[in-house]
């Protein structure tokens, strides 16, 4: 026998090994059942086709995303829905939520009142926004999980004087923007003459107003195009205002940099509760996930 037919052999031979070990370790992978809602750990984790690196990457998740197991398998991998297909994570690199937040919303005097609750947790500026919704069964369900940022000074006691987020359960007012992306709830249009007031010393203080002019104190709206192309009121010292104790503050598009006391999300999210939220809508913001309870 020649060199060369020896060597085309043994490379024949190699390569029915290894495909044969590949096979063999694939089809050892077994999986069982298995529910609850993991946190992604890794600031990158990609999602796969099957449950090793051998798969194919097809999407990729970040840091505190979260995911609704349907199985694990024999080498630690987790099956969820990913685009309307069962997808694989490493057990790496996620981690099983120990306090549900869906448990901290449904136990809520404010889950009582409303059908729809968004979550601000901060931690210094950012933020993480979460869209809660009753369904037709009466069960909460995450719709969705963004990132965000509050006020540069965080969330806690806000005033007039600070750029702090205020703490508490709030219902959310009406929306508004320069563009009516069709809401259900009461929605005003931006023009050249909306401010709103945030002059103490003005009577209509913590209110929208419309006027030719006004003090340089007011917000006057149509300066800001990307934060009020879609927002709406967080209905927080808006009846009786307590002078002093803070004004406009609202839920809006974020610019990407830390707020005067708002909540801001991504322009996608910020357009997705426009459309779905309505006029009995309640917003909660705090500090820790564990707080919200309280609330």
């Amino acid at each position: 026998m020649t060199s060369i037919k020896k060597i085309i052999i043994m490379s024949f031979c190699l390569l029915l090994f290894f495909c044969g070990n590949e096979v063999s370790a694939k089809s050892e992978i077994s999986i069982s059942k298995t529910s609850g809602n993991y946190t992604v750990t890794a600031s990158t984790l990609n999602v796969r086709s099957g449950p090793s690196t051998k798969y194919k990457i097809v999407g990729t998740l970040f840091k505190n995303n979260k995911i609704t197991v349907t199985g694990k398998t024999s080498n630690g991998w987790f099956r969820f829905t990913y685009k309307n297909k069962n997808v694989y994570v490493s057990g790496n690199y996620v981690k099983k939520e120990t306090v549900s937040a869906l448990t901290n919303v449904a136990k809520t005097k404010t889950a009582k009142k409303t059908n729809q609750i968004v979550t601000v947790v901060g931690k210094g500026s950012a933020a993480t926004v979460e869209y809660w919704s009753k369904n037709k069964t009466g069960k909460w369900v995450r719709v969705f999980t963004t990132k965000g940022h509050v006020g540069s000074k965080g969330v806690g006691k806000a005033s007039e004087s600070d750029s702090r987020t205020p703490k508490g359960a709030y219902k959310l007012g009406f929306a508004f923007g320069t563009t009516n992306p069709k809401t259900n709830m009461t929605f005003k249009r931006i023009t050249k003459n909306s401010y709103w007031i945030s002059n103490v010393n003005d009577p209509k203080y913590n209110t929208w107003q419309e006027r030719t002019k006004s003090s340089k104190l007011d917000e006057h709206l149509i300066k800001y195009p990307t934060q009020y192309k879609y927002a709406m009121v967080i209905n927080y010292n808006t009846y009786q205002p307590k002078k002093g104790a803070g004004s406009a503050i609202f839920l809006h598009v974020d610019n990407g940099k830390p707020t005067a006391g708002c909540v801001s999300i991504l322009e996608k999210r910020m357009l997705y509760l426009i459309n779905h939220l309505t006029n009995n809508a309640y917003i909660i913001i705090v500090n820790k996930e564990s707080e919200i309870a309280k609330y």
